[in-house]
């Protein structure tokens, strides 16, 4: 990841204040995709760690260089199961999304989620 803060302030449609880390600063959206299958392990422990590091390293990135970052994992709700399911993904989602911030200093309150 090196050189993604300048990368940020150098793309013309980046703003000055508010940014949504993952669509503004070039990464690849599909990094942030968590998808929901009971049947199959969905989403796996590894792919919601991927999905909140990398969110965190860029919300860190962002906030460096004066942006205040919209941190958003994208939780896919479609299959057969019920909406228990989908709130438990979010839940656990979303907790590891605060710890993994707090671990990269990312100051929360000067984010959006």
């Amino acid at each position: 990841m090196q050189g993604e803060a300048a990368t940020c302030c150098e793309q013309p449609s980046c703003p000055p204040l508010l940014t949504r880390v993952w669509r503004v600063c070039g990464s690849p959206s599909h990094v942030f995709v968590i998808q929901i299958d009971p049947s199959s392990d969905l989403p796996s422990d590894l792919a919601v760690l991927e999905c909140v590091h990398t969110l965190s390293r860029y919300a860190s990135i962002c906030q460096r260089v004066g942006l205040v970052p919209i941190v958003e994992p994208e939780i896919v709700p479609n299959g057969d199961h019920d909406i228990h399911v989908c709130a438990a993904v979010t839940e656990r989602v979303l907790s590891a999304q605060y710890e993994r911030l707090k671990m990269h200093d990312v100051y929360l309150e000067g984010t959006v989620l």
